[in-house]
């Protein structure tokens, strides 16, 4: 049995560290792009909202154009970003080497790899329709 005077000190503790340090219990991101990706990977598969915060807090509301690459100047378009995503996804999927997803996006999905992922996701009859969705997104 724990004596009455350990659980007393032990609660006292954990207030006082609460009380003394709230912001060390809080989790950061590292960058502006970092805390947009959370946002996008901490929302549930049914929750379409573009601008939903970690807890719902209006001021946590990120940019639409924040969870895709900067890089990308060109014609926004949701469906547009999610067919070259899914690219990258599945060749992930192939190979499950971490870099392949981020390598894949780089330079706004106009980079060697992404053509790569095209030619070994065999999508060769559709190259050409996704070069031109990659100009479009990437001016």
């Amino acid at each position: 049995m724990v004596p009455k005077n350990l659980i007393w000190l032990v609660t006292l503790a954990s207030t006082a560290l609460i009380l003394l340090a709230p912001n060390a219990f809080l989790v950061e991101a590292r960058s502006s792009n970092g805390l947009s990706r959370i946002n996008k990977l901490l929302r549930s598969p049914l929750d379409t909202s573009p601008s939903v915060g970690l807890v719902g807090d209006k001021n946590l509301a990120v940019d639409k154009r924040a969870v895709m690459d900067l890089s990308c100047k060109g014609i926004y378009d949701r469906e547009l970003f999610k067919k070259l995503d899914r690219v990258c996804e599945d060749c992930y999927n192939i190979y499950r080497k971490p870099y392949i997803g981020v390598e894949c996006r780089k330079s706004c999905y106009g980079n060697l790899i992404f053509m790569q992922c095209l030619d070994d996701l065999l999508m060769n009859d559709v190259m050409d329709e996704y070069i031109g969705i990659v100009q479009m997104v990437g001016k």
